[in-house]
């Protein structure tokens, strides 16, 4: 859900980057970020688990992240 969210307070910033870099160029972004975001999710992985708290914050950013870039995708 945390994505979901992303996606809908991305919006604005999703709207200004398709107008500026053209739809194509958007889209390509977007692929690019998702590989780099969802490679940063399976990294997270290494954080040890007695700093669950960062796991959670780090996850959560990088889903948010993740919702603008699907906003791009789609």
């Amino acid at each position: 859900t945390a994505s979901l969210i992303g996606g809908l307070l991305f919006t604005p910033l999703y709207a200004k980057t398709g107008q500026c870099m053209g739809r194509k160029n958007a889209i390509i972004f977007g692929f690019i970020g998702a590989i780099v975001i969802n490679t940063a999710c399976g990294l997270v992985a290494y954080i040890p688990a007695e700093k669950w708290q960062y796991f959670i914050i780090l996850i959560t950013v990088l889903c948010f992240i993740m919702g603008y870039f699907d906003n791009l995708i789609s």
